[in-house]
């Protein structure tokens, strides 16, 4: 539910004109190799390198893969991408940030609660 979520606040902001770097640096193009943490810069539309002067916003190698997943591709294609509770929320801020940045108005993503899967209750047993 969490990818199908943020696949589609992605491909609503692509349609709006509002389309995020996911897969490569916002300022100068560069691809990022997949897996690598990265940094998300809200003003700067995406994620930036580091030479670029990077963001104030951190994404973790799973955060950087489930972006770059859910960035492309059809929206019944976001059902397929994993992810775990951490990078949802680190994309979630990311996102948060962007759009909030651009509307000049605070916004919650908000949607349906997180509900644990099997593995995660387990863990917490």
């Amino acid at each position: 539910v969490r990818g199908v979520r943020l696949g589609a606040i992605l491909r609503l902001l692509d349609c709006t004109g509002m389309r995020i770097a996911t897969d490569h640096c916002s300022v100068c193009g560069t691809p990022v190799p997949p897996g690598k943490a990265v940094r998300f810069h809200p003003g700067r539309g995406g994620i930036v390198c580091t030479p670029c002067g990077a963001g104030p916003i951190a994404i973790s190698r799973a955060g950087q893969t489930a972006l770059s997943a859910l960035g492309r591709g059809p929206l019944d294609r976001t059902t397929t991408v994993t992810l775990a509770a951490e990078p949802a929320q680190e994309l979630e801020q990311a996102l948060t940030a962007f759009i909030e940045y651009h509307l000049e108005h605070p916004v919650t993503l908000g949607g349906f609660p997180h509900r644990p899967n099997r593995a995660e209750r387990a863990r917490k047993r």
